[in-house]
């Protein structure tokens, strides 16, 4: 990329950072706004403190995506953690205080006082009334078990409809953007109980399945358990910085055991990390990015499970030359740009496109790798990373920083890609559809919004 290329694209950046920051904050607090649900007979107002996925607003809009997730809510938190540390907040106001309030509320929801009260959900269509939930799934609400609900309305209620529960990552995610306050300093009472909450939960549910982020399948997910690791593993240190030791010595224990889980999901066979744990072999549904922002999120500094982990490298590879080929937008780009990612192969949901908030984890993940060689990291050349060294034109006799430069280069192809397919008022759909490169399922997606921000600080850190 030549210099007037890289200007070009670093203006961009700068301009889409404005607006991602933007339509981000208008999915917080939207007391203003209410989605009307006319078949389960819904009028739902959000809370203060509550995060939409996306403004889907009208009731035919479909996806409806107007819940607050415990995922998706934590990403949008850890965008605007990232861009208080660069001072690029502007005029948004600290999500934090109303957020944490918020999702400390979530722990009070009780399912059985639904269910004796007789608040059950209803369907005005009879087809439509297998999608409510039952009575004995809700009595099952209670307690730690809130934190395995996925998501919840953004008013602050339960979740009348039928959903793909428990999952696990939302509080394993929500805790690491609380220790990364913690450790940045953040004294705050409200804060440090729910990141105890979160922790504890962990703790207790780790060794237990759940749904995948997709909310498809249920099972032990790579996903999962990396970021549930991350999560337990930083706590550990936090817990023992405030002097309770037997607490975190008990964290530190679930961690290994997640480790050793961890581990069992390469498969020498495939040359990829599974993304579900299987007793025999892999399938092609496996090929999952999943475990591409599994990675990025965890951000392990170094060793299995890192960017600079062979076998994870490896992994990205075998995923970009699947959607480099399987993608049609992907295939006659021009000259300097990436490949756009989707989640896995055969993705049938809308049309199973290429992802923003994938791709931008894509673009992070070399952003990332690069940050470490250039802080002195050593980049590993094995057998597993052969094809992933080859692909990003790392030939064996290059150094490290120029390998750096290499892969910094990388990322900002992804970025350049998903530049061509962003509208000029820098909505970001959930998907961008694979042959004629629309926005395809919802339209403005506040998690796309924070991939592209957390992509956004890790080129920063990797350039300068």
């Amino acid at each position: 990329m030549n210099d007037v290329a890289a200007r070009d694209l670093q203006n961009w950046l700068d301009g889409q950072l404005v607006q991602s920051r933007r339509r981000m904050a208008a999915c917080v607090s939207a007391t203003h706004l209410t989605r009307a649900r006319p078949d389960f007979f819904q009028t739902i107002t959000p809370a203060r403190g509550s995060i939409v996925a996306a403004l889907t607003l009208g009731p035919n809009e479909r996806p409806d995506y107007f819940f607050h997730w415990l995922r998706d809510s934590a990403l949008v938190m850890a965008a605007f953690e990232v861009m208080r540390r660069m001072n690029a907040l502007g005029d948004t106001p600290d999500p934090f205080p109303d957020f944490v309030r918020f999702s400390l509320g979530l722990n009070d929801l009780d399912g059985r006082a639904l269910v004796r009260a007789g608040k059950l959900g209803r369907a005005r269509d009879p087809e439509l009334a297998k999608y409510v939930r039952r009575a004995e799934e809700l009595e099952q609400v209670y307690g730690d078990r809130v934190r395995g609900e996925a998501r919840v309305n953004a008013d602050g209620t339960l979740d009348a409809i039928f959903w793909a529960r428990p999952q696990s990552d939302g509080p394993a995610l929500r805790a690491m953007v609380l220790l990364a306050r913690a450790l940045d300093g953040v004294d705050n009472a409200a804060e440090s109980e729910l990141l105890a909450g979160d922790l504890d939960y962990l703790a207790r549910r780790a060794a237990e399945p759940c749904y995948d982020l997709w909310e498809e399948r249920f099972g032990h997910h790579y996903h999962t358990r990396l970021v549930t690791l991350a999560a337990l593993e930083g706590g550990a240190n936090w817990r023992a910085g405030r002097r309770e030791h037997v607490v975190a010595e008990s964290y530190l224990r679930v961690a290994a055991d997640l480790r050793r889980e961890l581990d069992g999901h390469w498969s020498e066979e495939d040359g990829f990390y599974l993304a579900a744990a299987k007793a025999h072999g892999a399938s092609p549904r496996d090929l999952d990015t999943a475990v591409l922002l599994a990675i990025g999120q965890a951000r392990l500094r170094s060793g299995p499970h890192s960017v600079l982990d062979p076998r994870a490298q490896a992994t990205l590879a075998q995923q970009e030359a699947y959607f480099e080929e399987e993608l049609p937008i992907n295939q006659g780009r021009p000259t300097g740009q990436g490949v756009l990612f989707g989640r896995f192969p055969d993705d049938g949901y809308y049309g199973g496109g290429a992802f923003p908030f994938t791709s931008c984890s894509a673009a992070s993940f070399y952003f990332r790798l690069a940050l470490a060689l250039r802080g002195g990291a050593y980049l590993a050349r094995r057998p597993e990373n052969e094809i992933f060294l080859k692909r990003c034109g790392v030939a064996p006799e290059i150094s490290d920083r120029d390998a750096a430069a290499k892969f910094i280069a990388r990322g900002n192809g992804i970025l350049a890609a998903l530049r061509r397919f962003t509208p000029q008022d820098g909505a970001m759909a959930e998907q961008i559809d694979k042959t004629t490169g629309a926005p395809a399922s919802a339209p403005d997606l506040a998690m796309s919004h924070a991939a592209f921000v957390l992509a956004y600080n890790a080129r920063r850190l990797a350039m300068e």
